[in-house]
């Protein structure tokens, strides 16, 4: 019985969904595009009314539930965004910000795809046109029963990660990671969030969305500043650096304006990805971390060993306020055991559906990407 009543509501919140959908485009002035979705009338605000009047109190409160985190979201993501874009007016001409934005959306524009082509060894697509939603999960497994699903193969993996996304693991969208600084959930001194995943999973795909949603305004409005590293990257640094030739090095247009930025932490987004590929070791249970000068930067200006100052960022002694996204494979997790970690996070890549979506989405042959997906299932 309570089973039916879980699918009822699935029912009703997959037909609200819809109705949402038909109301946006008829706001844009679309038509429906297919026989299978509700009919409405011109006017988006009488099917809504429909819809609501058909469920009863219990429906509704569902309903409410189901939607709320995105209508708070999306009214915080608002009214920050302005507040910031405010606060950032009174040191730049706006100038730099946009600028940012544009190099970030040039670089995370195109996914590069290798492939096993004699004549086209790489693929280069248009990142939305080939981007399919991972599903990530709002928890991080212990790694033994992460290693153990590796080996799992065919329909009993399939039916093992169905059942518990079912009933026991939450899932959550990459705009989630991260509250508006006007949530509760936020910590006044800044959030750090890690998501791990297997290799070849699409973390550093993942990383590349993020960066191009924030760029096209997307997600994240309250974040003013964005700057992403690679670990593998950072590898080839062999001296002490600060945080401010870090950013110079990637993004040298800002100039001397650095030090403005330092002012308003709380618009400033760190992204590390690929943790498990760092040379360095970053030991977050190490005391000494937190009693000697030598293994602390607090000051973007100051030279510190790369690990430091990643150290400094995730544990708010640099920048507090700052948000920092820490990617990594499941065997580099435990050493952020210790780290001031507000939300873990993990990708279990393409369940159900997502797989067809992005064989649909690779092969423009739509008989092709039919005949592989059933090759490979």
């Amino acid at each position: 019985m309570e089973r039916e009543r879980e699918r009822e509501i699935e029912e009703h919140q997959n037909l609200g969904t819809s109705v949402t959908t038909m109301a946006e485009g008829s706001n844009r002035g679309e038509g429906p595009t297919s026989s299978k979705r509700m009919r409405i009338d011109t006017d988006p605000n009488t099917a809504i009314t429909e819809f609501l009047t058909k469920c009863d109190d219990y429906l509704l409160f569902q309903l409410t539930k189901f939607y709320r985190d995105r209508l708070e979201q999306a009214i915080e993501g608002g009214v920050d965004g302005v507040s910031s874009l405010l606060t950032y007016e009174t040191h730049f001409s706006g100038q730099e910000h946009r600028k940012h934005k544009e190099t970030l959306r040039v670089q995370t524009e195109t996914l590069r795809v290798n492939t096993i082509l004699i004549k086209e060894k790489v693929k280069i697509f248009q990142l939305v046109t080939l981007y399919t939603e991972l599903t990530v999960i709002s928890t991080v497994r212990d790694r033994t029963l992460v290693e153990h699903e590796l080996l799992a193969r065919g329909r009993d993996h399939e039916e093992w990660r169905e059942k518990h996304l079912r009933r026991e693991l939450e899932k959550i969208r990459t705009d989630q990671l991260f509250h508006s600084s006007f949530s509760q959930r936020k910590s006044k001194s800044g959030s750090s969030a890690a998501v791990s995943g297997v290799a070849g999973i699409g973390k550093t795909t993942m990383v590349q969305k993020i960066v191009y949603d924030w760029a096209t305004g997307k997600i994240y409005p309250h974040f003013q500043f964005v700057f992403s590293f690679k670990f593998r990257d950072l590898n080839a640094i062999n001296c002490g650096i600060n945080l401010r030739n870090l950013i110079l090095d990637l993004f040298p247009y800002f100039g001397n304006i650095l030090g403005e930025l330092w002012k308003n932490p709380e618009g400033l987004l760190f992204i590390f990805d690929g943790l498990d590929e760092f040379k360095d070791s970053i030991d977050f249970a190490d005391n000494r971390r937190n009693t000697e000068a030598d293994y602390i930067c607090t000051d973007p200006e100051d030279q510190c060993e790369v690990s430091d100052i990643v150290y400094s960022l995730i544990q708010h002694k640099l920048l507090p306020g700052c948000s920092v996204l820490v990617t990594s494979h499941p065997t580099a997790l435990h050493l952020l055991e210790k780290a001031e970690i507000s939300v873990w996070a993990e990708i279990l890549g393409f369940v159900g559906e997502e797989r067809k979506e992005y064989f649909n989405k690779f092969f423009e042959d739509q008989a092709v990407a039919a005949a592989v997906f059933k090759h490979v299932e």
